[in-house]
């Protein structure tokens, strides 16, 4: 997620979607939900709750995806000091600590540690987002998981998702298995399935 208002030098926040295991997905077919989330193919976000999105993926899954879904800690939490010398005084902005939010507990002490030590090398007295990306922490690292919920899959790519104007919970997915498939936010099975044509749908 970018801001306007670092002038785009680094994101707001962001998130990884990983794929699972080459090795097992292989043993998976295309469309079971097991199989590799490969390249994401379509997104939504919701109008009411700007923070929470669906995405489309390739191989033919959902996920119910939030920008603070899988948070280790706040962003509080991450601005308080680490206390000693080498935390050397400096703030966090709260750009550059919403960063850390996903970091992993057994990542987060050394990875803002040394963020730290760029903001002191770089005589900087406040850590920005600009300053996390120049200590190069590793993506899989910053970069957690926004997926909580994972919903049937379509047997081909989901090219279309879109949020019903009338009710906060409810999308519809479109595929190239040719189905459009309408979801609850809160179930992982459609409300409905319809095929209105035997062409593949790009769109809704």
């Amino acid at each position: 997620v970018w801001s306007p208002a670092n002038r785009l030098a680094a994101p707001a926040m962001g998130c990884r979607v990983a794929p699972r295991a080459q090795a097992a997905a292989e043993r998976e077919p295309f469309g079971s939900g097991k199989a590799p989330l490969a390249g994401g193919a379509s997104l939504a976000f919701s109008p009411v709750d700007p923070s929470t999105f669906v995405v489309g993926f390739e191989a033919g899954q959902l996920l119910k995806c939030g920008l603070h879904a899988n948070e280790a800690r706040s962003s509080e939490s991450v601005q308080a000091p680490r206390g000693g010398p080498e935390g050397g005084g400096l703030r966090w902005a709260p750009e550059a600590a919403t960063l850390l939010t996903r970091v992993g507990r057994s990542h987060f002490e050394r990875l803002k540690e040394r963020v730290e030590r760029e903001a002191q090398m770089a005589r900087a007295k406040e850590v920005t987002p600009t300053l996390v990306l120049a200590a190069q922490p590793p993506a899989e690292q910053l970069y957690g998981s926004p997926a909580s919920l994972l919903y049937q899959p379509h047997s081909g790519p989901v090219y279309g998702v879109a949020f019903s104007p009338f009710h906060r919970h409810v999308f519809l997915s479109v595929s190239t298995d040719a189905s459009a498939r309408l979801f609850s936010l809160l179930s992982p099975q459609p409300l409905l399935v319809t095929e209105p044509s035997a062409a593949p749908l790009y769109s809704c």
